[in-house]
């Protein structure tokens, strides 16, 4: 029986106040799926990344590849999964984006040459690799989007959850971003609100709100339903999206 990507079963998480995040939630995510996230703000589409990436304590585990998210599998978890934050700014830490992309590979511990070639093929799948001496604070909104995803892709993990990666972005680096997403082979998982981005990205599609997911379709059952869609307070993509 073939493992999914991703399996969550009856998972809830409440913040220390008390106050319910995620209630009840249950969702499997097969490899090679992508996955859209999406809902108004504070549905707990973040927060529901923040649980399958395992940086929330929870009672509830979740299994990444087979593997239940405990301490003793964190590591393994950490090869498996990658994490895109919603803001670049806080993947691009060092003086030259190299450094950048070189940074999880070789806390990986792996060879000088592999960690170069690793970086290296990252950097070219993103388009950056003419780029790769430039300090990271030089590039523009587009560029570091896409130099966030370079650090992840040079770890080679099998998954990738992504939040609100086309936030801030012009339509020409959106259009891209939306490129450089279709051609990549990894299980994504992305949260945003921008339907029209995830219509011409995802298949699958998990609408929250309010903690609760709400419904669970494809693109053309949940974004082109008006009336779910506008409860929820989102819009329908465009028909010409939709049928693309």
């Amino acid at each position: 029986m073939t493992k999914a990507a991703v399996k969550i079963k009856d998972f809830s998480f409440k913040y220390p106040d008390a106050t319910a995040a995620l209630d009840n939630i249950n969702l499997e995510i097969a490899h090679k799926e992508r996955v859209a996230l999406i809902g108004p703000n504070g549905a707990g589409k973040s927060t529901l990344l923040l649980a399958i990436g395992n940086f929330l304590k929870s009672q509830d585990p979740i299994e990444i590849d087979g593997l239940l998210s405990t301490k003793k599998n964190i590591k393994k978890i950490r090869q498996k999964l990658g994490v895109l934050f919603q803001d670049p700014n806080d993947q691009l830490f060092m003086p030259r984006l190299f450094d950048d992309v070189t940074f999880g590979p070789l806390n990986m511990g792996l060879p000088k040459e592999e960690v170069i070639l690793r970086s290296r093929e990252a950097l070219r799948s993103v388009g950056l690799l003419e780029k790769k001496e430039r300090q990271p604070h030089h590039l523009s909104a587009g560029e570091k989007r896409a130099a966030a995803i370079a650090t992840v892709l040079a770890m080679k993990p099998e998954i990738i959850t992504m939040d609100e990666p086309d936030s801030s972005l012009d339509p020409r680096s959106q259009n891209k971003l939306i490129e450089l997403l279709n051609q990549m082979e990894q299980t994504l998982i992305i949260a945003t609100c921008n339907v029209n981005f995830v219509a011409r990205v995802c298949e699958r599609i998990v609408l929250m709100d309010d903690g609760k997911i709400i419904a669970i379709g494809n693109r053309k059952e949940i974004l082109g339903n008006q009336e779910l869609m506008n409860k929820h307070g989102l819009e329908v993509p465009a028909q010409a999206i939709l049928e693309d």
